[in-house]
């Protein structure tokens, strides 16, 4: 055969899809939210990468990070409440509020929590109305993990709180039995119950025993109970959630936590009347009350007023309480949301990155004004579609 003549490879020219993204991130209007999206040193990477990221003054305060640190990364800051919602991708950590619908834009993307902010079926409605495009950080996955990643690494930190909260609360000032978490010699161990064995219990069951506590772990699942007990330095003890066991181990516990369950699971609720089998003085800390209630006496909290007591047990009811440690939180959402935004710049826009990007998928829960996730249709009370479907 002539050489000359030889099939060979056709060299296509490649073509970048990559874009330089308009990130803004308002000031929280909440007072219950102390938290922030982006780190200094993540704005500072996604300003070098070519991204305009655009700050409202003050945004960061209450996760202290200052504005000077902010504008030395290479924020813009502005201190219009309406200019930080200019942008093609609104960074916050809850939806907008009412008041704020005014500013948002049509086929805006908003990368927020969905469920950890108790918003009115109203404001989603109407976020739907204007075909925008919701990436929850509650549903949002690494690659083909079904696991929520906020769920793994939120979770650490509020298991880790849980047993800090409880041991602040159980000190005579603060209204408890005027104990402490741990052993000491000649004295009886805290006895403290874990509702759930995922993430976030383990972390709370592991920095317990290391204060010297007995802890007794409840879950609905063998197979978790199992894989707790495999990742624990000490011994716990384990059972399945059955009323009597429960009502049993409640006696003499001194604290008992809720943790939070996946999103669609089934969620075993404490009935009241076992929670007054609890000592007087007891704590209880519920940490699921933005997507259910771990015990039938919940009532979600404030910052200003995060307990008070029912049945002679102090609640703590606080509905995240990561935001009782806003700058350690900062910088593991901030992780969370930095390497998304990349994804997003690299494949060009939502729809390729969905494609492309199984996470970013799974975390979507509005597209175009759509509903594609079940647990927030149901919430909301909007018709659930594929998203699948919608970008054949």
């Amino acid at each position: 055969m002539n050489p000359l003549l030889k099939p060979c490879e056709e060299r296509l020219q490649m073509v970048t899809k990559r874009r330089s993204l308009r990130i803004t991130i308002p000031r929280e209007n909440s007072d219950e939210e102390t938290r922030m999206p982006l780190t200094p040193q993540a704005v500072e990477v996604l300003v070098a990468q070519g991204h305009t990221v655009i700050i409202e003054t003050l945004a960061g305060s209450e996760a202290r990070f200052s504005d000077q640190q902010y504008s030395d990364a290479g924020a813009q800051l502005v201190g219009s409440h309406a200019q930080a919602f200019d942008g093609d991708i609104i960074l916050k950590l809850s939806l907008p509020s009412e008041d704020e619908l005014q500013y948002i834009k049509d086929k805006q993307t908003i990368i927020a929590f969905a469920t950890r902010h108790g918003r009115k079926a109203e404001v989603y409605k109407a976020l739907a109305k204007k075909e925008c495009n919701i990436i929850a950080l509650d549903f949002l996955s690494d690659g083909d993990e079904e696991e929520p990643v906020v769920t793994r690494c939120l979770g650490e930190l509020e298991g880790m709180l849980a047993i800090t909260t409880a041991a602040r609360l159980l000190e005579r000032t603060n209204g408890g039995k005027g104990i402490i978490i741990g052993g000491v010699t000649g004295v009886p161990p805290t006895e403290i119950i874990i509702l759930g064995a995922g993430r976030s219990a383990l972390c709370a069951a592991r920095t317990a025993l290391a204060l010297g506590a007995l802890v007794r772990v409840f879950d609905n699942h063998h197979s978790n109970l199992q894989k707790m007990a495999q990742q624990l330095p000490h011994h716990v003890f384990t059972s399945i959630l059955h009323p009597q066991a429960l009502s049993k181990a409640m006696v003499s516990a001194d604290v008992i936590i809720g943790m939070h369950a996946i999103p669609g699971e089934y969620q075993y609720c404490v009935e009241e009347d076992v929670i007054r089998l609890m000592k007087r003085g007891a704590i209880a800390i519920d940490l699921n009350t933005t997507s259910g209630i771990r015990f039938e006496t919940s009532t979600p909290t404030t910052l200003q007023s995060p307990t008070y007591v029912r049945n002679n047990v102090i609640h703590h009811c606080l509905p995240d309480i990561s935001m009782l440690a806003p700058h350690t939180a900062t910088i593991v959402i901030s992780d969370i949301i930095t390497p998304i935004i990349a994804e997003l710049a690299e494949f060009g826009n939502l729809t390729e990155t969905i494609k492309n990007y199984n996470g970013v998928a799974r975390g979507t829960v509005m597209f175009r004004g759509l509903t594609t996730n079940q647990c927030i249709a149901q919430r909301f009370g909007t018709e659930f579609y594929n998203i699948a479907l919608l970008i054949i």
